[in-house]
């Protein structure tokens, strides 16, 4: 059965017709039976014509399947412009740049060989790890190692210059991260796409 949807001035779905709940768009319009004969002693009316369905608007337009049940799902995610039935994805907001910024911060970088993630619990650790190297340093102890283990699980040893060293390059990736979101927030319009690589440091 065919399915239909009519659509408000912005161009999403206003309400979704299908024929098996209104009936067929077009009805068969029957005319008068001819009389009985004994080779047809039940005559069918003949359809002389077809008539708009009253419960599916003149106005509707012919969607698949597919398109119905994605509407149906989604309201949202078809719209109906310049004559024609298009897939509609929502401009990007700021939320959805903080929300890559965070996906980015929590996945973090490989610094010199070593992938150094940022969910809090690792940034916690990085830091304590930088002021307990920054103790070692001032009482000249430049050559204790400490064991980071990074977020592919592996062991490094490091020294207090390289811990710090190490932490000072994960901070300014953040820093550059959250300067990176707030040019991307500056455009107007925002880009369609705020996930793409070239908007944010490497």
């Amino acid at each position: 059965m065919a399915k239909f949807a009519t659509f408000k001035p912005d161009g999403f779905v206003f309400r979704l017709y299908d024929e098996t709940i209104y009936g067929l768009r077009l009805l068969p319009v029957y005319g008068e039976a001819p009389s009985p004969s004994e080779e047809n002693p039940n005559p069918a009316r003949p359809i002389v014509n077809w008539a708009q369905n009253p419960d599916i608007p003149d106005e509707a337009i012919a969607i698949t399947e597919q398109q119905w049940t994605e509407i149906f799902n989604a309201p949202h995610s078809w719209r109906y412009e310049a004559g024609a039935l298009q897939p509609y994805e929502p401009p990007a907001t700021a939320d959805d740049v903080n929300r890559e910024r965070a996906r980015r911060i929590t996945a973090g970088k490989t610094i010199d060989g070593i992938a150094v993630t940022g969910r809090d619990e690792d940034a916690r650790n990085m830091t304590n790890l930088a002021l307990a190297a920054q103790l070692r340093l001032g009482q000249g102890d430049a050559t204790t190692l400490t064991t980071f283990r990074d977020g592919s699980n592996t062991d490094h040893d490091l020294t207090p210059p390289q811990v710090l060293a190490l932490w000072q390059a994960s901070a300014e990736y953040v820093s550059a991260l959250y300067a990176a979101s707030w040019a991307i927030k500056a455009m107007d319009p925002l880009p369609v796409d705020v996930t793409a690589d070239g908007f944010w440091p490497s």
